[in-house]
């Protein structure tokens, strides 16, 4: 520990006498050399203590300065033995998921730092800023503002701009991708976005390299990396901010995507789809979803053993079914039996799955509502209304009934009616008279009134199309 202490004091204490010197003189220079070889061999120590030995662990380091010295590093003006770029590298390990360290680099004026490094000849440098930077913002995006008064969205646009190497644009696209969505930023997306033709990596290269087993060096990830990389940055985009969805939709990338699913690791999969999920919401994009084929990959999506990739498909279903057109494209997918055997489970699944064809059947029209019901819907969600302790589900689950017999009315609604009290739902209904939430209680009432008090039943050899309600 005592040696730790030595080597990390003397990057703060002795070694800035050398910056005394006058700029632009030879004494200067040489001097600039003399610390640049000091730190070198301080970091070299360091590096071997911190990675190899393993001897303390990161926070011992952090403790005693090591984040401010590593800043001085990288701003050294001769980079003798790749010490800038050992410096990067190291300084971007260290604070990756710590929004203590990044808090650190905030503390120690590191931000303009690391936006004058945006524009740096060396492209490593250049990358690890990218990445300390969006570690930063994402732990701490109130600097965003500061970020934007150093004029970091027109650097970034110059960086898009420049032909980066595909290493390089990755480091640029997670940084883009934590970005606040702001009118100058956005200029940086589209660019970013109409660039994934050429850097984004198509299925089959990603399986080829698979087979091969070909590994790229350190600084240059697998193709199938890459991909996932650039996952989260699409998903990070479509955040509730349809001009950035539009932007998404606009570049094609979304057809690319789709065929990646089994490919990547499943929290890859889960961004894709999420990412589906947040287009959902927008409501106006669902015919450009329809013709990614995403639809077709649902099925074995909702088969995963990842409980979150199983959630967030099961919430794009309820964003996505928000039409007949986009009903009839559910259930020519066969998803609905995969929805029924779900909701049949227990737990937060069950639930969404029963949410999910509560809203089929709300939004579908008459003939979807009934194909629906012949799959056998009726019991799960029979099964909910007896859930005491969610009742905004129970209330959902009643207007959706409601609903589907009035839009029935001259169709099918005997039929309805008879597959509802086969699972005992009009008795149950009945019994909701009386419960405690007055919206249950009152829609159950008006329920009864209107369909159940003639007594549906009694009137079953009645042609349908002669049927009357009261």
């Amino acid at each position: 520990m005592k040696n730790l202490n030595v080597l990390l004091s003397k990057s703060t204490t002795n070694l800035f006498k050398f910056s005394e010197y006058p700029l632009l003189n030879e004494a200067t220079l040489k001097a600039q050399k003399e610390l640049a070889e000091v730190k070198n061999t301080i970091f070299n120590d360091v590096y071997y203590l911190l990675f190899v030995k393993k001897i303390y662990p990161v926070k011992v380091f952090v403790d005693h300065g090591i984040i401010p010295f590593l800043i001085e590093c990288i701003q050294i003006q001769n980079d003798i033995h790749g010490l800038r770029t050992d410096a990067a590298c190291t300084l971007s390990t260290i604070v990756s998921d710590s929004s203590e360290y990044c808090q650190m680099i905030i503390d120690c004026g590191g931000i303009p730092i690391l936006v004058k490094l945006f524009e740096d000849s060396n492209e490593i440098v250049r990358s690890e800023a990218y990445c300390i930077l969006q570690n930063i913002l994402r732990f701490h995006p109130s600097i965003f503002d500061e970020c934007m008064e150093l004029n970091f969205h027109d650097k970034i646009f110059f960086a898009l701009s420049s032909n980066p190497s595909s290493y390089e644009w990755m480091s640029l696209s997670e940084l883009i991708g934590v970005c606040r969505p702001d009118k100058n930023i956005l200029k940086n997306v589209e660019k970013f976005l109409f660039s994934l033709e050429k850097y984004f990596p198509t299925k089959k290269e990603i399986t080829e390299e698979i087979a091969e087993n070909s590994w790229n060096l350190f600084y240059f990830p697998t193709k199938k990396h890459f991909a996932e990389q650039i996952t989260e940055t699409l998903w990070n985009l479509c955040y509730e901010e349809k001009e950035l969805c539009q932007m998404v939709i606009n570049c094609g990338i979304l057809d690319k995507l789709v065929p990646l699913w089994n490919i990547l690791r499943e929290e890859s999969s889960t961004n894709i789809i999420s990412a589906f999920g947040r287009i959902a919401r927008q409501k106006k994009f669902n015919t450009i979803i329809i013709e990614t084929g995403v639809l077709k990959i649902i099925n074995h999506l909702l088969q995963s053993f990842d409980s979150e990739l199983i959630e967030e498909t099961l919430s794009f279903l309820f964003y996505f079914a928000t039409d007949p057109e986009s009903v009839q494209e559910i259930i020519e997918a066969n998803i609905i039996p995969s929805l029924i055997q779900i909701s049949e489970g227990c737990g937060s699944f069950g639930k969404k799955a029963a949410l999910t064809l509560q809203q089929l059947l709300y939004e579908g029209n008459s003939e979807q509502s009934m194909k629906i019901i012949k799959m056998n819907a009726l019991p799960s969600l029979y099964n909910y209304l007896n859930n005491k302790n969610d009742e905004i589900l129970i209330q959902r689950i009643l207007e959706t009934f409601f609903n589907v017999l009035k839009k029935c009315e001259k169709v099918s609604v005997k039929l309805i009616y008879d597959e509802m009290e086969e699972c005992g739902i009009p008795d149950k209904i009945k019994m909701l008279q009386s419960h405690e939430n007055v919206e249950i209680r009152q829609l159950s009432i008006k329920f009864v009134e209107t369909y159940f008090k003639a007594n549906i039943a009694s009137k079953s050899m009645k042609k349908e199309n002669d049927y009357e309600f009261v």
